[in-house]
């Protein structure tokens, strides 16, 4: 038998603790202390009704949830009761943004899915920033949206909205139960996809027609979801080539990010690799704590005003961990002055850097006036490399006349050697070429 409840609150968004416990009782008849909760069913002790607001509060805890973050109000304002009669802990906020943020720093504190309840309309659009932020940033939280009943879709329901379209972008898995008997099944999928793999923030759309609709039958919960999650094993060749990479790296730099953090022991690994290889390191604003500031080979956060640093350190450093590929490049060609061969002429490879430029490779032209440069540069995107050529063919001044040349990118080979060479052809440095200019600390 499913009957719609008698008992409504009015549509005000306020704290739940105001609220009597007497009604608390009366609108889920059911608390804590009373529940009969094992690994497969749940139902009243008393034989009463069950509503849509205190199946999804016992489906939550359930699951494991501990914490619940919101503003309460129409239609989710009996479902927070529930939540506080059940033994979740319910804090509201004056915002739902506030209330997605607190709930996703529970979350990645505690290493727990957390509730977050918010109303219809504009409660959810408020709450999408923090969604996205704890998707983004892999914090797992739950959302309850309340929303417009089912039979007053499209015919202007109490702050309607299209708010599963809204937030599809900003979460991990969006969905809606239809009756009272697959609302624990959407919960308990909701916390999976919220904790395994990489964590983030799911969406629950929860009708009011469904919070006040009661039933006499019993429920059925699926099993709790295992928690922690299962640790993610990457294949053996590809952990033997990272280490082949380091081993095989002049200058190594480790860089300590959040993933370290929000492993269950993945910074007491870091702490020994750390320890046991001596490679200089340093920290992501979320890698914070995963290893002592005062490590002997600590050398600074990375943050967003430390970039200049962090990218002198990338450009020095032959190796970074996982990321980047070997590129290579080789450049020939041949320079006169005023028709005869330009000998012991300075020619340059660089590769070109945020700040200062990577020398590759650095020759003099023979007697025929001609060179030959080739290098390489492990990088994350595609190196831009070009030659420097230095002389003084029909120049009186103190310094050096420079000639650059950039090499095209279809020149580029992945790897340590070449497989194309570019030729510049045959130059006659006492004409004139367009950006060319003077250099003194070649």
């Amino acid at each position: 038998m499913v009957r719609r409840s008698r008992f409504s609150l009015a549509p005000q968004r306020g704290l739940i603790s105001v609220i009597d416990k007497q009604q608390c009782r009366q609108i889920t008849d059911y608390s804590a202390k009373d529940s009969r909760i094992n690994s497969r069913k749940l139902r009243k002790h008393d034989g009463s009704n069950m509503d849509g607001a205190a199946i999804t509060a016992a489906a939550l805890k359930h699951q494991g949830v501990e914490y619940m973050f919101g503003v309460v109000g129409f239609p989710v304002i009996e479902v927070g009761m529930a939540a506080q009669a059940h033994g979740i802990k319910y804090i509201g906020c004056r915002n739902e943004q506030a209330a997605a943020y607190a709930a996703q720093a529970m979350g990645y504190l505690t290493g727990k899915p957390v509730a977050l309840l918010v109303v219809s309309g504009p409660g959810i659009l408020h709450a999408i920033g923090g969604l996205a932020n704890a998707t983004v940033n892999c914090w797992p939280v739950v959302c309850i949206g309340g929303t417009a009943d089912v039979d007053l879709e499209n015919r202007g329901a109490f702050q309607e909205w299209s708010q599963q379209e809204s937030v599809r972008n900003s979460c991990k898995h969006v969905s809606r139960p239809t009756s009272l008997h697959t609302i624990p099944a959407h919960i308990e999928k909701a916390v999976r996809c919220a904790m395994y793999g990489r964590p983030g923030a799911v969406y629950v759309d929860l009708p009011g027609n469904l919070v006040l609709t009661s039933t006499e039958e019993e429920i059925s919960f699926p099993e709790p979801v295992p928690l922690p999650p299962p640790v993610s094993i990457p294949p053996i060749a590809e952990i033997e080539k990272a280490i082949n990479t380091l081993k095989n790296a002049k200058k190594p730099l480790v860089i300590v990010g959040k993933g370290a953090a929000w492993s269950e022991r993945g910074a007491t690994q870091v702490q020994q690799f750390l320890t046991k290889s001596k490679l200089p390191w340093l920290a992501t604003p979320g890698g914070k704590g995963v290893a002592s500031d005062l490590h002997p080979r600590f050398i600074g956060q990375a943050r967003m005003r430390q970039l200049v640093i962090l990218a002198l350190f990338v450009s020095t450093a032959s190796s970074l961990p996982f990321i980047g590929s070997v590129q290579s490049v080789r450049v020939t060609g041949k320079v006169t002055c005023n028709g005869e061969p330009a000998e012991n002429i300075k020619v340059k490879l660089y590769e070109k850097e945020i700040l200062l430029d990577k020398l590759l490779d650095e020759r003099s032209t023979d007697a025929k006036g001609s060179f030959t440069l080739a290098g390489n540069k492990k990088e994350l995107t595609a190196i831009d490399p070009h030659v420097n050529i230095y002389h003084k063919c029909n120049y009186k001044g103190v310094c050096y006349k420079k000639l650059k040349i950039k090499i095209p990118k279809s020149f580029i080979s992945e790897g340590e050697t070449a497989e194309r060479t570019f030729d510049i052809g045959e130059l006659n440095l006492a004409g004139s070429f367009s950006g060319e200019s003077t250099d003194c600390l070649n």
